[in-house]
């Protein structure tokens, strides 16, 4: 298994980012979802409830920050 790239291939690392506030209201847990691209090639990508109970959407999108920022640097 690998990842091909051509040479004249964009290798821009790129992000992207979604937050769910309460997407299981009953149990108060939050959506997390991200997608990391090298180019046009999927090489992270994580979709999870998060494990804390959220008390607002604000406090929700740090936290998908966080967890989105940690998995940038590991990349880079």
């Amino acid at each position: 298994m690998g990842l091909f790239h051509s040479k004249n291939a964009n290798h821009e690392l790129a992000r992207y980012v979604d937050a769910r506030y309460l997407s299981d209201p009953y149990k108060g847990r939050s959506q997390t979802n991200y997608v990391f691209t090298c180019g046009i090639v999927v090489i992270s990508w994580r979709s999870t409830k998060q494990t804390l109970v959220v008390t607002s959407s604000s406090h929700n999108k740090i936290l998908v920050i966080h967890e989105t920022s940690r998995e940038y640097v590991w990349l880079r």
